[in-house]
């Protein structure tokens, strides 16, 4: 006969396995996280303030456009103020990026694999950022009282076009993208994305295991370029249920249409984040402009001050884009349990990601510095899910929010009768 579910037992025997040495490393890494990303945000101010403080954008301001007109002055200015700033944090990107993932036995790179991306990187961020501050300067000099209506419509759209062209042109350059060998799972994966709506008929194993050993999975692209992807670790170290699960979560986002509610409040954050920044701006321009030689918002030396003063903003920003996206996650969570219908699959891989992610974090932390459900969380939703499963006697289960569409239904059906 079998034993009675029991919910409480059923959630310490999973939190269990994270514990001890692991749950305290585990606490470590991410409590680190957060506070190298506040002093990264710091040190950032610190650097631009000593640059300004030295005279160094008024005198490169002045030199280019001694040797150009002040229109196109604006663009190599902009290059050499990210290449600098770059190369003046680099110690601190260094530590963070490379020598603390491997103090934590997450890193799997060399430092010459680390820089060869890193370099990559900055040389793709630089000539895309270089371009779109450009074109905002030209927009602030053009429509100085509107420019953050349209300068927020634009980055919402230049964030767009990046979603879609990342997965074709951008993240081939860090890693190799091959079909996944063809069996069950595979199978399984491509008839949870159909009955799911989602256009992809292949998916795709990257190489995640040459950079790290923490698992991953995306459903991305925009206009055509969708494409569904899990990384080599993710099918290495999980079960074939934890790879169902972890993949109808990553379904769900698509489904739920959450990369479109993501850029337009990304649309709505970088409007009030100009507004800040101008208002912000004209107070610190009054107090320092002369010493600094900005002249008005309009003025290629006043750009650092004003990114800086962005900056700022989406810090203090930082607890209603992590609701945001927590949200999102959660809901993707019960999409996900509803289409895979592997309670104890999500269970299991929520632990694994435990291991680098805090798995209880107070009510404050969470809020603050968590964009996605803790451990906890997800196993709670997991067993509350195989509760009511066991309870219907394995039949088909409805959750109240989970947005089950008829092809998912029609999936779930003849999944159900194939098992039997």
């Amino acid at each position: 006969m079998q034993e009675a579910f029991e919910f409480g037992a059923a959630v310490d025997a999973y939190l269990s396995t994270v514990d001890g040495a692991i749950r305290e490393r585990s606490d470590a890494y991410d409590e680190g996280e957060q506070l190298w990303g506040l002093f990264g945000s710091l040190i950032s101010i610190v650097i631009v303030l000593g640059l300004y403080a030295a005279g160094f954008f008024k005198a490169l301001r002045d030199r280019l456009e001694g040797w150009m007109p002040r229109w196109l002055a604006v663009f190599p200015f902009l290059f050499v103020y990210s290449l600098v700033t770059s190369v003046l944090v680099f110690p601190l990107t260094y530590y963070v990026d490379h020598a603390r993932e491997h103090a934590f036995g997450l890193s799997t790179q060399t430092f010459g694999a680390w820089f060869g991306e890193f370099m990559i990187e900055n040389a793709i961020g630089l000539v895309i950022g270089t371009i779109l501050t450009g074109f905002l300067v030209y927009l602030i000099r053009a429509l100085k009282r509107t420019w953050w209506i349209w300068g927020a419509v634009g980055g919402a759209a230049a964030v767009a076009v990046l979603i879609a062209a990342s997965p074709v042109f951008i993240e081939p350059l860090f890693n190799e993208y091959t079909p996944m060998e063809e069996g069950p799972l595979k199978t399984d994966i491509l008839l949870m994305a159909e009955a799911a709506g989602v256009p992809a008929d292949n998916v795709l194993v990257y190489d995640r295991s040459s950079q790290t050993n923490t698992i991953s999975a995306n459903v991305a692209g925009l206009f055509g370029t969708t494409r569904i992807a899990l990384a080599d670790t993710l099918l290495n170290d999980a079960t074939p249920e934890e790879v169902r699960a972890v993949m109808a979560h990553e379904i769900g986002h698509y489904v739920l249409g959450h990369v479109g509610a993501i850029i337009l409040v990304l649309a709505l954050l970088i409007a009030g984040a100009f507004v800040f920044a101008q208002v912000t701006f004209r107070g610190v321009q009054a107090a320092l402009g002369e010493t600094w030689g900005i002249r008005d918002i309009g003025d290629v030396a006043g750009i650092p001050l004003l990114f800086t003063l962005i900056g700022v903003f989406f810090t203090l920003a930082t607890p209603i884009t992590n609701t945001l996206i927590r949200t999102n996650e959660t809901q993707a969570d019960v999409f996900g349990l509803a289409l895979a219908r592997e309670p104890d699959g999500f269970a299991a891989v929520s632990m694994k990601l435990s291991a680098y992610r805090k798995l209880d974090p107070g009510p404050v932390e969470r809020f603050i510095f968590h964009d996605h459900p803790t451990g906890r969380d997800r196993v709670e939703m997991a067993m509350r899910f195989k509760e009511a499963q066991l309870a219907a006697g394995a039949q088909d289960i409805d959750p109240s929010n989970a947005p089950l569409t008829d092809e998912v239904r029609r999936y779930l059906a003849e999944r159900e009768a194939g098992s039997n």
